[in-house]
């Protein structure tokens, strides 16, 4: 039997694996943010322009991370080794892993909208003022400012979020600096 399966998942990437009823979007433990987020928004285009005709209706899109694969996912590799990514981490990595996981009350499944709701979630300025590896799951450190609900943007700024994307970009970068978000 074949334990390699796994091989062809790169664990600094996102994956998409089309299994028609379901299509997953697979997160490599080392992808950032930004692929997270992007392969999120590429999932539901990539449905919404299918020429079968599949709609959200009767495909499932779903998140799945890299050692908490679902069975409904491995069947799809041949030879799927369950222990092939516990195999691979040293003791701190497995330490971290765990501990990432637990705190983020890690799902073997959710769905693409469940899981898109985090990147767009919002948080008080204090939150987002803290080092970039104890900010909550899902913020963009480089744009920190989009995780403000308008009220507190408006209030940590002093202008509307519509007046501070109209600014050229260095400006932006002074008020990042001054509010604390850089």
């Amino acid at each position: 039997m074949d334990q390699s399966a796994p091989k062809d998942l790169d664990s600094d990437d996102v994956m998409i694996l089309d299994a028609f009823q379901e299509i997953y979007v697979w997160l490599g433990v080392n992808s950032n943010i930004s692929e997270r987020q992007k392969a999120l928004d590429i999932v539901q285009k990539y449905l919404n322009t299918d020429p079968t005709g599949r709609s959200q209706e009767d495909t499932m899109l779903l998140v799945v991370k890299q050692g908490f694969e679902a069975q409904s996912f491995c069947a799809h590799f041949a030879g799927w080794d369950v222990n092939f990514w516990l195999n691979r981490l040293n003791y701190e990595e497995l330490r971290d892993q765990i501990k990432m996981n637990v705190t983020q009350k890690t799902q073997i499944v959710e769905t693409v909208q469940e899981a898109q709701k985090i990147f767009t979630k919002t948080y008080s300025l204090e939150k987002l003022r803290a080092p970039r590896e104890f900010l909550p799951y899902g913020v963009d450190p480089i744009n920190k400012e989009s995780h403000l609900s308008d009220e507190d943007f408006k209030q940590a700024f002093g202008i509307t979020r519509i007046e501070y994307q109209k600014l050229i970009r260095w400006k932006q970068l002074e008020l990042k600096k001054k509010v604390g978000l850089f």
